[in-house]
């Protein structure tokens, strides 16, 4: 248990200092304005996957933490209001013993809810980070420097040229 508390813990610990903040983004972009692009850092496929697998996890690694943690605390309560609830048996005259029926396939069915709306919210908020991150690409000052190296040979004569190439984008 303590496992799985530190791993919560440390889930919202990264979502805080993310460079992408979903809950500010999605108003400013479109996740359907989205093409995929080499370099994007978030995959909203694994995010997809990751959260059909584990409820919140596609989050989680879309740097949001907190929302994949919501998630995962969501579709967990629901899982084990459903299994509280769910019937024991039947007696001989067909009546259900124990539990609550009716509650249990309705956690049961709000389960179902809440891990489809983890899979498409993992795949919108990959979608969106991915966008405000070529954003602020786009808008920042980049300095590169890099070595220069080239020689040329005239005849007999060896001559190494050297220095250092500064590219500038704003």
């Amino acid at each position: 248990m303590k496992k799985i508390l530190l791993f919560i813990l440390l889930a919202i610990l990264v979502s805080n200092f993310s460079r992408a903040q979903y809950k500010i983004n999605k108003y400013k972009y479109d996740p359907r304005t989205y093409t995929p692009q080499m370099g994007d850092p978030y995959n909203p496929t694994v995010a997809g996957l990751a959260s059909f697998l584990i409820p919140g996890l596609g989050q989680m690694v879309s740097h949001e933490g907190g929302r994949g943690v919501a998630f995962l605390v969501g579709t967990v309560g629901l899982y084990v209001i459903a299994i509280a609830n769910a019937p024991t048996g039947v007696d001989y005259y067909g009546n259900v013993i124990g539990g609550n029926p009716q509650v249990a396939i309705i956690a049961s069915i709000g389960t179902i809810v809440v891990g489809i709306a983890s899979i498409v919210d993992a795949v919108k908020v990959a979608k969106v980070n991915n966008l405000a991150l070529r954003d602020q690409q786009n808008t920042s000052l980049q300095l590169e420097v890099k070595p220069f190296v080239k020689s040329s040979i005239d005849g007999y004569n060896f001559q190494p040229n050297g220095g250092l190439t500064f590219s500038l984008r704003f």
